[in-house]
């Protein structure tokens, strides 16, 4: 990102900070760490064109946890950021056989070490990517959960998220992707024997209110390191989705029909919703997801999830009131 874009984030800033009472940031990428020096360099002044006002300042960090050494946290902690979400594919020989050094040699005993400091300094959360090959390997994420808790001590939690098809482009998605029904059924019984062993996953309880996204708020962004805008953090790839570029003042038709599209979204004309049990979790899922009409699911995948993950959630939660044993 270069200093020139970096400038136009703060006049950003700057031009809404009487309209926010939040400013929340998240760093993800490619790999946000390789540069920690951008999210020093910005975080400061985006914080300082928020002196004299009322609005609060959060970020978090979205990373592969393999450059999260003790001096990176230092420089994250210090900028402001108080969360990190680091992603694992399954235990030690699971993950190095997919997220090796360009020698061969293996990341994972590295990640776990970082994590254990990290989790000193702010909240830290591992996520899974589950495919078909590892949800058929229930010893590889029990062998993850084990060494989090033991390298945290306990502070990081775990939550398994499935590979599903995002693209209709060949290729685009690189490993067997599972559906929601079979993950549903494969996370509650994983869950339960890691239950008996006294080891639990997180993300386990209902919802209290419903989902949201940021997309459909009009002072949300992504922002590409070129200083394109988007609306959801999945379309930076996508040039036909920009809504714009902080470094020109106007836009063009279709990047105003591109913001259009998410100011119109609603669910209040669609049956299929309204008449829905889980309308009240799900508020009609992904917006994307809903307005898409080339991508290989669409509404389905929404539709998927809440149907089988969220009455596996149910079925979870009623079985450990019945023994007694809190959700974890």
């Amino acid at each position: 990102m270069t200093s020139e874009v970096q400038a136009k984030i703060v006049e950003l800033v700057e031009s809404a900070k009487q309209e926010i009472k939040n400013l929340s940031v998240t760093w993800f990428g490619g790999e946000p760490l390789l540069r920690p020096d951008i999210i020093e360099g910005l975080s400061f002044p985006m914080k300082d064109a928020l002196k004299g006002t009322d609005v609060r300042f959060s970020a978090e960090v979205l990373t592969n946890g393999y450059c999260m050494t003790q001096d990176t946290v230092n420089v994250l902690k210090t900028a402001g950021v108080r969360r990190a979400q680091v992603t694992l594919d399954g235990g030690r020989e699971t993950h190095d056989s997919r997220r090796c050094l360009s020698d061969g040699c293996g990341t994972y005993d590295t990640i776990l070490e970082n994590l254990g400091y990290a989790s000193e300094h702010f909240d830290v959360v591992v996520r899974v990517n589950v495919d078909a090959e590892l949800q058929s390997n229930p010893s590889a994420i029990e062998e993850l959960v084990e060494d989090v808790k033991k390298s945290t001590g306990g502070r990081a939690g775990v939550y398994l998220s499935p590979i599903v098809p995002y693209s209709d482009i060949p290729g685009s998605t690189s490993r067997g992707v599972v559906s929601w029904r079979e993950f549903s059924e494969a996370f509650l019984d994983l869950q339960q024997h890691l239950t008996a062993k006294g080891l639990s996953l997180g993300a386990n309880k209902l919802r209290r209110i419903p989902m949201s996204c940021g997309a459909l708020c009009d002072q949300t962004f992504t922002i590409g390191p070129n200083g394109d805008l988007f609306k959801c953090w999945e379309e930076p790839t996508m040039s036909g989705e920009r809504i714009g570029n902080l470094l020109r003042e106007e836009c063009s038709v279709d990047e105003v029909c591109n913001v259009m599209r998410y100011r119109d979204h609603s669910i209040a004309n669609r049956d299929e919703c309204l008449r829905c049990a889980h309308l009240p979790e799900c508020m009609g899922g992904c917006p994307r997801d809903s307005m898409a009409t080339s991508r290989i699911d669409g509404r389905k995948r929404t539709c998927e999830r809440m149907a089988h993950y969220s009455a596996a959630l149910c079925r979870y939660n009623y079985l450990s009131a019945k023994s007694g044993t809190p959700p974890a």
